[in-house]
Order: structure tokens, then sequence, then C-alpha cells
């Protein structure tokens, strides 16, 4: 599992991601030949790797999970790090709002 951080992404980028909100989380899965027409894939991913370093991943990927708002790391490890479950059903979109 590698783990990219996209800092200042321009808008083409995030339209091609559909991130409306941001931060948000993404988790992508190696996409099969033939992708679902409505699901988020892209042919490459870019961005800064644990270390700082530039990485550029050949996909294609799809987008397996999404989470917007800001999260504590812990969570974050739970949602998307290695141990994560995955939902057989599709990619998840969930939203983090402030408690009341």
């Amino acid at each position: 599992m590698r783990t990219l951080l996209i800092e200042d992404p321009d808008d083409a980028a995030l339209e091609q991601l559909r991130v409306t909100v941001l931060p948000t989380w993404l988790r992508f899965v190696a996409a099969d030949a033939d992708p679902e027409t409505d699901a988020v894939c892209v042919p490459e991913l870019r961005g800064r790797g644990g270390g700082g370093e530039e990485l550029v991943l050949p996909g294609p990927w799809r987008l397996d999970h999404e989470r917007t708002g800001a999260l504590p790391k812990h969570e974050v490890d739970r949602e998307f790090g290695p141990d994560a479950k995955k939902d057989p059903a599709g990619p998840g979109r969930e939203e983090r709002r402030p408690s009341s």
C-alpha cells in the first residue's frame, strides 16, 4: 500500500477526482480493464510519498473509498490503512460532520 499527499491540487485534478470539499481522503485500488461507468477512474496517481519524494503510480486506479473532513490520524489509519475493511458494495462516500 502506498500513501500519496496531493498538495495544492489544481481545479482539473479536483474535477477529475470529483473532490468538492477539502480535506478529502481517497483510497484507490487497481482498476479492472473495463471499469464501471460511474466509478472514478484515473490513469495514474501523482503526489508526494511519506518521505516527501515525488511519486507517480501508473494505473489505472479506481476510487474505492472517500471521506471528507479533518480526521485524527487513528481514524485515517482505521479507514484507509492496510487493515481497513473494503466495502464489497462499492465506493463509500462519507462526510464528517461536527458533533452537536
